[in-house]
């Protein structure tokens, strides 16, 4: 399974025009650029910082089919197997 590593801007008491776009977006780590923003205006006095997350999705998000059981997902057919197992010590 893959990881996909997320951050989200977190701003201190006073920030720049340029930050209050990414406030509160969680984006890839990969993407996200460096703080303090190239186009900061008070990159001396910049407070903002990253908020690590383990993965972009939120916690509440499911992206499986609602309804389809695994079984179904994978194959419709009738099988076709001769045992319940493809153990053979089973």
């Amino acid at each position: 399974m893959k990881s996909y590593p997320a951050v989200a801007v977190i701003t201190g008491s006073s920030c720049c025009p340029a930050v209050k776009v990414l406030k509160g977006a969680k984006k890839l780590a990969t993407e996200m650029p460096s703080l303090p923003l190239p186009d900061c205006t008070m990159p001396r006095q910049c407070q903002c910082r990253f908020k690590k997350y383990a993965d972009r999705r939120s916690e509440d998000e499911d992206r499986r089919i609602f309804g389809a059981s695994e079984r179904s997902v994978w194959y419709s057919g009738q099988q076709r197997r001769k045992s319940p197992t493809r153990r053979k010590d089973k």
